[in-house]
């Protein structure tokens, strides 16, 4: 079996970073430590969510809905 430690990275993205689509406030301030953090793992494992346009996740497919609102969805608040 293998040996190793592996880091996940989930969905850390440009866009959640401050003048991004999606910023959010101190988004940038992660990815140095995460970029600290991989030399130390054997792997390291990065994810993107990703939405096509038009994606019911999206705001503008809500009407009345601003981005960061919450809504209702079929499986919970989103």
């Amino acid at each position: 079996m293998p040996s190793g430690r592996a880091l996940l990275v989930i969905d850390v993205q440009n866009d959640f970073c401050p003048d991004g689509a999606l910023a959010v406030p101190g988004g940038d301030e992660i990815v140095q430590p995460i970029n600290a953090l991989m030399a130390e793992y054997d792997a390291v494992i990065l994810t993107q969510d990703w939405h096509p346009q038009g994606h019911s996740s999206f705001a503008s497919q809500h009407d009345g809905k601003q981005p960061f609102e919450m809504i209702e969805m079929p499986y919970g608040p989103q």
